[in-house]
Parts: structure tokens; C-alpha cells; sequence
């Protein structure tokens, strides 16, 4: 189990990362309740501006996630386009070759015309023709003249029948109706709303009954006010040509929905519009690719009823799903022009032979727009900053059509969770058990695995999960768990400096805090080599001398004997009056710690040589010492209480080291050692002679 703080680090930081994804889970279960009946308008504002101060909190989360969405999308595998969907563009070749646009509306009529002969299911018209195209003052003369020849020469005269020849060239608009209704395939005119009206702005009543007559049927949903709202003027092509629509064709927006960063990476598939849904011109073109007019349900989203033929599968409904909001997710297909593209003046100049048109548009739904520069219908996507407009409707299509949606929805969230807690819950373990670099290594493995299953397992399915929080959360538990680390492991390597450097060297010392070994009570069992020193009649010296020079001559003894023990790997237990206690073999293990305990106590001897020769010359004085060293099994550890213990050794190989130590006296020898000693060291000798083995 981890220690209070690291746990309280992990689970701190887990729930501080799990928050904007709640959040975000609440805006959305929040905009979900579509089977409750809202008619109060203040209602409807209030549930919308706290769902603005919901994207306001977590902007900077929301911001992050579309970038990190952006790259999943780039990746992520969509399937093959649907060979359903064509597209007419309005280009810089069109302009040249037909001069100035907007184009008269007569070019529309031979448009539609080659377009129905070829075998064009669905045209849909990213366009609005919201004025009109005639040469009014002249045909309202040339009426005239009409009407005083039809009184002097009658109504079938050559006279009048070239009037109404002339007058109905001029007549471009009514040119354009025409072919609209008598086109028998269907047609889509698109249409826009503002935002809100502007300050002087009416609406007309006809044009809003007008959208009106094509409003989405629902079911399964009560609440519109979740829906992508529009308030201001509708702007819709002219009177003449909206009233020419047959029943099979309609009408559909061409809003767009852009995010704050000005990307296209959804379409607004319905809106709500003065308590009525209207569908875009993607939803609209697919709905007459399948011969029905869609459904908005509450839980299947898009549901079109009736017998839908896909070419090679038929089947008797299809559907697809939408977000809370009404949005449909694009899955684009890569950069622009992934679709087949056809020349505006290609067609209507009869530049493409019949069979060849018919190859190109036969069977699919025909959207028809503007990519030259110059008429602005360029927008940005998560692949391209220059992305046609109309492309857009037609990705829309090709998803439908082929069933490559891309969804946010409760399982969203739940992965989310799921993922941020159990990666994190890991790096965390990883972080306080091993050292950094491993902690390091486990989030960086974390991040991958996560975005490798949001990739595979989420995006390519169709999923969206959230993958930039748990990868961001990793991070964080890696870096907060090492800084964490760092700082207490620095103050307990002091703490066992300071401790352990009163017992070894420096060097051991180092050793010790890099087998990371920690000060905590308790003992264990272990062999070492015990060696007691005790100055021999010494007491008889002190007591003809004063207090501080005894003190400084036993201060100068310990220096001298303890540097010989250190500098041998020893370790100094205490010092007992005028005796040293010290032992090898821990904290740190040596092989070989009786033959360094011997060495040491030949080096002692020696340095007591030099010593006393000192001493002579400066004090005249001379002290002996007696050592006795045993090798066995004692315990050892830092041992006392809480507040205060010490690294030291027990045990009944420790008295016997004490009582072999006064066996000197008896024979009259100055080290003596017991034969467990003698068994794992090699004898060695000095100047002064062997060194002497007890039993």
C-alpha cells in the first residue's frame, strides 16, 4: 500500500483529471433530456447559457481535446468513400470559359437537363438564389408591346408567339422554375439563417411558412431546445423558384457548424427554427438518394422508413446517429477533392460526351458548389485549411450511405474514466516503487497504450474517447511522484548521512544510500567480526593529571585508532570509557571482514607505536591497549526508541569478543582471536609478531 502522501498525490491528481471529463458528462446528459416538453422560452435560454458556462469552464480541456481529436482523425481509418457521390464545381475554368458569376439561371436549367439525362439521382445545390436574375425593365416593356400587337393582331399571330419567345429568354428566373419542375429527379435548394437579426431586420411570414412546409418529422422527441437554434432571417432563393419545387425534391440548410479554433469537424444535420426542425442540405439529398423523408428520433437519431436499396444490399429502413445537439461528425477521408469532381462548364457547354457523363454521375447524388477562390466558399477541416464547402455535404453523404459514423456518447465518458484511472492507478504504482527512469518509461507506455486503444478500439470503430486527460494525468503522476521522491529521498539520505557517518566512512556511507537503505528500527540476524580495543592502565594515568588533559589525550587516541578502523571498512559501534567497540560486515556485507577486522587491529598496534614515541617526547607517558576479535552470528541494527537509537550490534558473539579481549593479560599478547576468526581469515603478522589464536 502506498504511504498517506503519495496517496493522497494519486488520488488528487486522478480526480483533479477526471473533472473536466464530468463536466463534460454533465453538459451532455444535460442536453440529452429531448423526452421532456419545453414551451417556456426562458427555460430554454437559461439551459442554454449554462451549457455556455459549461464550454467556458473547460475551454482550455475542450481546446486540447479537438487537437488531440484532430490527430485521431487524421489516423483513424474510415473506409472506402462511397462511389454514390459526385460533385459539380463552380472553378476558375468555369468562371473563364462562362464570365462573371453569379451565372445567368438559364445555365442552371441546362445543368439540371444533362444532369437528368445522364442518370443523376439526387442534385443538391450548395447555393442560395436569393434574388432575382431578369432584365425586369425590358421584359415589363416588351410586355407591353405584347399586349398592343396581341389587340391589332390576335393571340396566336407570329408577332405575339416571337414576343413570348423573347420575353421568356429574358426571364431567367422563370427559365430556371421551369426546368425545376419539371425535373423528374429530385432537387435540393439550399437555404441559410443567421444567427439573429439584426438591428431593422423583418422576416418574412411566407418565407418562414415556406420552411415550414418542409419541417423534419419527429419521434421520440419532445425538446428541441438541445438543437442547434437559429433566431434571425432566413435567406432563401426567390418566390418564383421555391414555389416550382415538385414533391420529390426540397429544400435544406447549408449552415455551417464552426468551432472556436474555426474548423468544420461537424454538420448541423438539424436546427431548430421558431419551435420547428428543418434538415440541412446533406440530410435532405440523402433522404431523396432513398425516395423518404427522414425522421428525428429520440434514440436512433436519422430514421428514414420505406425500401432503401443500396445497390447491392437492400433493406427496408436505415438510420444513423446524431449528436445531442443535432451535429453529424464527420469522418473525412483525407484532404479535399476525395470525391469525383466534374466541371461546371464541362457539362453545360457539352465538353463531356453522354457516356461519359452518364459514367461519372450515373446513380449518385450530384452536389453542386463553388471551390474557386475567389467566391469564398473555402473552409478549414482537421486535414486542410483550404477545404470546399460542398464537400463537406457530400462527406456527409458518403458517411450515411456507407455507415462510417463517428459518435460521442455515455460510452465516451465511461472509457474516458475508465482509462484515466487505470493507467494512472498504474504510473502511480510504477512511480513509488521503482526508480524514476522506470517511472518515467511506465508513463510514457501508459500514453501509448492509451492513444493505441482510443485509436484501434475507439476512432476506428467509430468512438469517440478521450485520450489527451488520462495521457495528461499519467504525466502528471509521473512527475508529481518523482519530484515527490526526489525531495523526501534527499531528506532521508541526509538523515542517514548524518546518522551512518558517525559509525563508517564517506565511502560506505555512499554505498549505503545507493542500495537505498533507510533508518528504521529493528535488527536482523547476521555473521560479522567483532573487535573490542581497551587501553591498558590507563586509569593509573589519569588520576595524576587534570580533566582536559586526559580528555585531550584520549580525544586524540580515538582520532588516530577510529580513522584506522574506518579506513579498514569498519564499522564503530561506541566508544565504552576508554575501549572501542567496532565491527565488519554491516551495514554493508563484506566477504572478507574478518581478514580487514585482523588487518585493522595489526595497524591499530602500529599507530600505537608512533603514538606512544609522541607522547614520550611531548608528555612522557606511554598506554598499551589489548584487542580481542570474533567472527559470529549477532544481531544487528539500529536499535534504542523512536526518538532516539543507534546502529549497533548484540548478541553472546559480541560478549565473547569482550572476554577474549582480557584473555591478553594471561599470556601476555595485545591481540587475541577466537578461531572462528582464525577459520575465515589468513594469518598475517607485523614487526612485532604473529598475532595470537584462542579457542
Amino acid at each position: 500500500m502506498l504511504k498517506s502522501i503519495p496517496r493522497v498525490i494519486t488520488i488528487g491528481l486522478i480526480v483533479a483529471f477526471s473533472l473536466p471529463i464530468a463536466i463534460q458528462q454533465f453538459a451532455y446528459l444535460l442536453l440529452q433530456d429531448k423526452d421532456r416538453q419545453s414551451t417556456d422560452s426562458q427555460d430554454l435560454e437559461r439551459r442554454k447559457i449554462f451549457r455556455a458556462r459549461i464550454e467556458d469552464a473547460t475551454r482550455l480541456f475542450t481546446w486540447l481535446e479537438r487537437v488531440d481529436y484532430d490527430l485521431h482523425l487524421r489516423r483513424s481509418n474510415p473506409g472506402p468513400k462511397s462511389d454514390k457521390v459526385a460533385i459539380v464545381e463552380i472553378g476558375e475554368r468555369s468562371l473563364k470559359e462562362l464570365g462573371q458569376f453569379p451565372f445567368t439561371r438559364s445555365i442552371y436549367r441546362s445543368l439540371i437537363e444533362r444532369l437528368e439525362h445522364a442518370g443523376a439521382k439526387v442534385v443538391a445545390f450548395d447555393a442560395v438564389f436569393p434574388e432575382r436574375d431578369s432584365r425586369k425593365d425590358l421584359i415589363d416593356e416588351l410586355s407591353r408591346i405584347r399586349h398592343d400587337v396581341e389587340q391589332k393582331e390576335g393571340f396566336d399571330s407570329e408577332a405575339v408567339r416571337q414576343l413570348d419567345a423573347r420575353i421568356f429568354e429574358l426571364d431567367a428566373d422563370e427559365d430556371f422554375a421551369t426546368a425545376i419542375g419539371k425535373s423528374k429527379i429530385p432537387l435540393i435548394l439550399g437555404f441559410t439563417l443567421t444567427d439573429r437579426l439584426s438591428g431593422g431586420m423583418t422576416i418574412d411570414p411566407k418565407e418562414k411558412d415556406f420552411l415550414f412546409n418542409y419541417e423534419i418529422s419527429r419521434r421520440n422527441f419532445l425538446d428541441t431546445g438541445a438543437l442547434n437554434a437559429y433566431a434571425g432571417l432566413p435567406v432563401v432563393s426567390i418566390e418564383k423558384i421555391m414555389t416550382s419545387l415538385n414533391r420529390k425534391s426540397s429544400i435544406g440548410h447549408i449552415n455551417p457548424k464552426i468551432d472556436n479554433d474555426s474548423v468544420i469537424r461537424s454538420i448541423p444535420a438539424v436546427i431548430e427554427y421558431d419551435g420547428h426542425v428543418l434538415g440541412s442540405l446533406g440530410l435532405r439529398a440523402i433522404a431523396a438518394f432513398y425516395g423518404q423523408d427522414p425522421i428525428l428520433d429520440g434514440t436512433a437519431g436519422i430514421f428514414i422508413r420505406g425500401s432503401v436499396n443500396d445497390g447491392a444490399v437492400s433493406r427496408t429502413s436505415m438510420q444513423f446517429p446524431l449528436e445531442a445537439d443535432g451535429s453529424f461528425r464527420l469522418r473525412y477521408y483525407g484532404k479535399e477533392r476525395v470525391f469525383p469532381y466534374i466541371e461546371f462548364s464541362d457539362i453545360v457547354k457539352e465538353h463531356l460526351s453522354k457516356e461519359e457523363l452518364r459514367r461519372l454521375v450515373g446513380g449518385k447524388i450530384i452536389f453542386l458548389g463553388a471551390t474557386a477562390m475567389g467566391l469564398k466558399d473555402l473552409r478549414a477541416t482537421p486535414f486542410s485549411a483550404d477545404y470546399p464547402g460542398v464537400e463537406t455535404h457530400a462527406t456527409m453523404a458518403s458517411n450515411a450511405i456507407e455507415g462510417h459514423f463517428l459518435l460521442r456518447d455515455h460510452r465516451t465518458f465511461f472509457f474516458g474514466y475508465l482509462l484515466l484511472w487505470f493507467f494512472g492507478a498504474f504510473t502511480s504504482w510504477v512511480v513509488y516503487r521503482y526508480n524514476p527512469l522506470a517511472a518515467l518509461t511506465a508513463a510514457l507506455v501508459s500514453v501509448f497504450c492509451i492513444h493505441w486503444l482510443v485509436h484501434f478500439f475507439g476512432y476506428n470503430n467509430g468512438l469517440v474517447i478521450p485520450s489527451l486527460l488520462p495521457s495528461l494525468a499519467c504525466l502528471s503522476l509521473s512527475f508529481a511522484g518523482i519530484f515527490y521522491r526526489y525531495f523526501t529521498e534527499q531528506r532521508e539520505k541526509k538523515a542517514v548521512r548524518a546518522a551512518f557517518s558517525r559509525y563508517v566512512s564517506n565511502a560506505v556511507v555512499d554505498e549505503i544510500l545507493k542500495e537505498g537503505q533507510k533508518l528504521e528500527l529493528g535488527g536482523k540476524k547476521k555473521e560479522l567480526t567483532v573487535m573490542f580495543v581497551d587501553l591498558v592502565g590507563f586509569t593509573r594515568v589519569a588520576e595524576h593529571r587534570d580533566a582536559s588533559f586526559i580528555t585531550q589525550l584520549l580525544n586524540e587516541y580515538f582520532t588516530r585508532m577510529t580513522r584506522i578502523i574506518l579506513r579498514n571498512q569498519g564499522t564503530l559501534d561506541k566508544y565504552m570509557g576508554d575501549a572501542i567497540l567496532c565491527f565488519w560486515g554491516a551495514p554493508l556485507d563484506l566477504q572478507d571482514h574478518a581478514n580487514l577486522a585482523c588487518r585493522a587491529a595489526l595497524e591499530i598496534r602500529e599507530e600505537l607505536k608512533q603514538l606512544n614515541h609522541e607522547w614520550k617526547m611531548r608528555h612522557g607517558i606511554t598506554i598499551e591497549n589489548r584487542i580481542g576479535i570474533n567472527s559470529a552470528e549477532v544481531a544487528v541494527g539500529n536499535m534504542g526508541s523512536e526518538q532516539v537509537f543507534s546502529y549497533t550490534v548484540m548478541g553472546d558473539g559480541v560478549n565473547l569478543a569482550s572476554r577474549i579481549e582480557r584473555v591478553n593479560s594471561l599470556y601476555g599478547t595485545h591481540i587475541v582471536v577466537t578461531q572462528n576468526t582464525d577459520r575465515k581469515s589468513t594469518r598475517l603478522n607485523s614487526s612485532h609478531g604473529y598475532i595470537s589464536y584462542a579457542v
